[in-house]
């Protein structure tokens, strides 16, 4: 069995090392949006099991909408107030910014019809823009 020396010509370095999908760039929205999620649920545990309410401060919370006001104004307050209605257009706004920003790299990639990690998690970033959108 014959040795290979260790020489410049079989040595290797870090950039030929292939990168991994875990390390691309393009995974990083969806590493934060897995801490957003994971702090929606512990918040979601504190405020259904660490904090009760009392059945007669929930009542009181609960406001009446005037029957007077715009079918629009209705809406906002039916779905939380006007923060929350500009909280979701801004939301929806960077959404398609994203989803724009996608689709105009993964059409304009070099190589269209290779399959490789980057253009599958460009796919795959494309679809869940998509679907947040609905």
């Amino acid at each position: 069995m014959s040795q290979v020396p260790l020489i410049a010509e079989y040595a290797t370095d870090i950039s030929s090392i292939p990168d991994s999908i875990w390390q691309d760039s393009l995974i990083y929205p969806a590493y934060a949006a897995g801490i957003s999620l994971l702090v929606l649920i512990s918040s979601a545990f504190c405020d259904r099991f660490l904090t009760p309410k009392s059945s007669a401060l929930c009542a009181s919370e609960t406001l009446a909408i005037p029957a007077t006001s715009s079918s629009l104004r209705r809406r906002i307050e039916s779905i939380g107030g006007l923060d929350i209605f500009v909280y979701r257009v801004v939301q929806l706004l960077g959404i398609l910014f994203l989803l724009g920003i996608s689709i105009a790299q993964f059409v304009s990639d070099d190589s269209p019809t290779a399959l490789t990690a980057s253009r599958t998690l460009q796919a795959v970033q494309i679809a869940i823009y998509v679907g947040s959108c609905i």
